[in-house]
């Protein structure tokens, strides 16, 4: 990149400027700020204006001139005049390398309006200090002073002439930029002078150790000179006139030395029709940005403060807007999500899973979502164009929350299994569960129907999203839920070989572990899973139903006496044909506290014959009606 540096005092004060621009970058991106796109030089198209070039925002750049000057750029008179003898007698001054830049500048902007144009630019001479004469009696302070304190947005020509009449150094700077400088008139220097800034900077020492002290915000305190020095030698080794220094290309390899308590971030923006994917939660390799199974497991990871930044707004016909809220319902403790029009994401994600993932009924009232105000681009990214390409992101990130999901659920599990205690009940279903396990594992379609049927009842509709409410929040109630269905299981189904949707041949089974609902379709209110819950069961196809979030016993949730046949006629004529509902109930409780599986399956067995027996007497009290 910066090929014009060389050792010489003017190239080292250079140097120092690009590298404090490149640090300022570097941080502000690694902290998740807006920033700049990327910082090169001799890439410019503006004559003169290319030490160094600066993309801040996608069609906005900075033009840069940096100059080391600690004398008078020139002592001549303000007014340009000939040379009054020698073989240049009669012939104009010649210009001075500030007066060139600044011609330059008026020669680019005389036929354009910059107000108007596609690409934004803005022009920048740094030097030194502001002592320094332009022109006899004219220094770089007078025209600091114009450019910051006159030039407004709602100056006009009239008030710099008005102005330059009162004020000798306004008078001064015109008649210099006039004569020396190839400006017409003041229309034409207030053009210029709205996009110009003069800054002062001091010398080489004092400006690195400002840029050591920027580098200290998120780099270890005691290598910001190693970590100042390697910049500067990865500025030179990318000095190519095509290249340019992008902030995460640089972090690539300056990661060892992050501070461990960095904000780590990843970055979904919309733009048209496209997204486009960035951050530095993956930084494995230089070539790969954020993948979807790096970023799941980071920001399901609560480990450290990490952000989930979408850059869009909500799109319901959208699988990746989809994903992120699935990815962002789940977040919890020091991880955040960043959302533009925030507001709008939680309304929806509260309609896709009518009010409750299932925990309680206020459940959805801690989502870590806020308002995304610091919005921005950058250069580094990875876009995904075509509507393929997001479902396959979309896709990608859904089997990473599934896999990440599965994890946790082992995890629980195998605490769960442990805390059986040395019984055969828990050998029994520890068996069963290592021939599910590895099913489980690599039948990711069969897994996701699983948990969506835990955390789904039919009866509240196609409308809610059972996978949305799958995730790291959840991952007690899919636990416990299986544990209950692994159970009842290995007591009714002593030859089972891994199939959970059939207990024996002639039982099929479906396990709901919620313990919050949203009602059933029609009539959504969040409430206990206990409360209406005939509307579940009379919608669930199954022929043993196990609920194992309800503590209350089955007649109490069928809401009558199972042993009274004319009631249970009553449950067959609303479709409601269970043969048998398992809950989570005390007695259910203290069996298998017991640990002993004769006693658990006497007890399933007895339920299942009385309600096979008042099945049968109901089906033979509607024959005899009907004849």
């Amino acid at each position: 990149m910066l090929k014009k540096l060389r050792l010489d005092q003017t190239k080292k004060y250079e140097q120092s400027i690009a590298t404090n621009e490149i640090v300022k970058m570097l941080v502000a991106f690694v902290k998740g700020k807006k920033h700049h796109l990327y910082i090169g030089a001799e890439q410019g198209d503006i004559f003169k204006w290319d030490d160094l070039i600066i993309q801040d925002e996608p069609n906005s750049y900075i033009h840069i001139q940096v100059k080391r000057q600690t004398t008078d750029f020139s002592r001549d008179p303000i007014i340009r005049d000939t040379y009054k003898q020698g073989t240049r007698l009669g012939m104009p001054r010649d210009l001075s390398p500030f007066d060139e830049t600044l011609k330059s500048l008026a020669d680019w902007i005389k036929d354009i309006d910059p107000t108007t144009v596609n690409q934004k630019r803005e022009f920048w001479i740094v030097l030194p200090e502001g002592n320094t004469e332009i022109k006899s009696g004219l220094e770089i302070r007078h025209l600091k002073s114009l450019c910051e304190t006159q030039i407004k947005s709602a100056t006009t020509v009239d008030k710099l002439e008005q102005l330059a009449e009162e004020d000798s150094t306004v008078k001064s700077c015109y008649n210099w930029l006039t004569t020396w400088c190839n400006f017409e008139d003041w229309e034409h220097i207030l053009k210029s002078l709205r996009i110009l800034k003069i800054k002062t900077e001091e010398l080489e020492s004092v400006i690195n150790n400002k840029t050591e002290d920027l580098l200290k915000d998120i780099f270890c305190t005691d290598k910001v000179s190693e970590i100042r020095l390697k910049i500067i030698s990865y500025t030179d080794e990318n000095s190519a006139y095509t290249v340019a220094i992008k902030p995460r290309q640089l972090l690539f390899k300056l990661k060892d030395y992050l501070l461990p308590t960095i904000a780590t971030w990843t970055q979904f923006e919309k733009v048209d029709s496209h997204w486009n994917i960035s951050g530095i939660h993956d930084l494995e390799f230089n070539d790969k940005i954020e993948r979807p199974s790096v970023v799941v497991p980071s920001l399901w990871k609560n480990d450290k403060i990490r952000d989930l930044k979408i850059n869009a707004t909500v799109n319901e016909n959208c699988k990746l807007s989809e994903s992120l809220m699935h990815l962002a319902i789940h977040l919890k403790g020091k991880v955040n999500t960043y959302c533009k029009n925030e507001n709008d994401w939680k309304s929806y994600i509260k309609n896709k899973v009518g009010g409750t993932i299932g925990i309680d009924e206020n459940d959805l009232d801690d989502l870590s979502i806020s308002e995304n105000t610091e919005i921005f681009s950058t250069s580094d990214i990875k876009t995904i164009g075509s509507r393929r390409e997001q479902e396959n992101i979309s896709e990608e990130l859904n089997t990473e929350m599934l896999a990440k999901t599965w994890t946790l659920v082992v995890k629980d599990i195998e605490n769960k299994l442990y805390n059986l205690g040395a019984t055969e009940l828990r050998d029994a279903v520890e068996q069963r569960w290592n021939i599910w396990k590895p099913k489980l594992e690599n039948y990711a379609l069969d897994l996701k129907n699983l948990f969506q049927n835990i955390l789904h009842p039919t009866s509240e509709g196609e409308d809610i999203c059972g996978e949305l409410r799958i995730g790291t929040k959840t991952v007690k109630l899919l636990a416990s839920a299986l544990l209950l269905l692994l159970v009842v299981s290995v007591c009714l189904d002593e030859c089972n070989d891994g199939d959970w949707q059939n207990i024996s041949s002639n039982l099929s089974v479906k396990t709901i572990g919620l313990q919050f609902w949203s009602g059933p379709a029609g009539n959504r209110r969040v409430k206990e899973i206990a409360e209406d819950g005939k509307e579940i069961i009379g919608k669930e196809k199954v022929d043993l139903l196990i609920m194992s979030k309800v503590q209350d016993p089955p007649s109490d949730i069928m809401g009558l006496d199972i042993m009274e046949s004319s009631q249970y006629e009553n449950t067959l004529a609303n479709g409601k044909q269970l043969k048998l509902l398992v809950t989570n109930n005390t007695h259910i409780k203290l069996l298998i506290r017991d640990g002993k599986i004769e006693p658990l399956k006497d007890f399933l067995n007895k339920e299942l014959k009385k309600r096979s027996n008042a099945n049968i007497i109901a089906i033979q009290n509607a024959k005899r009606a009907i004849s």
